[in-house]
């Protein structure tokens, strides 16, 4: 098992992928979806364009993955 804490962008495009892995990606929530946007930040928070790039580098692993997130439009 690997586990990233931090941005995972760079692992997850430089990982060497066999088809049987599960990824499960548990980023920061938009800034949007919190009920308090501006009081509380993580320790590696996302702009909206660094959920966008998770979200393409994800769909083209090879392999199943998972995702935390609170509804929007993303």
């Amino acid at each position: 098992m690997v586990q990233v804490h931090g941005c995972c962008h760079r692992c997850l495009s430089r990982f060497a992928f066999d088809d049987t892995e599960l990824v499960y990606a548990d980023p920061p929530y938009l800034k949007s979806s919190r009920k308090a946007p501006g009081r509380y930040r993580y320790r590696y928070d996302y702009e909206e364009q660094d959920h966008v790039q998770l979200l393409e580098i994800l769909r083209r692993l090879p392999c199943q993955a998972m995702i935390s997130r609170y509804c929007s439009s993303l």
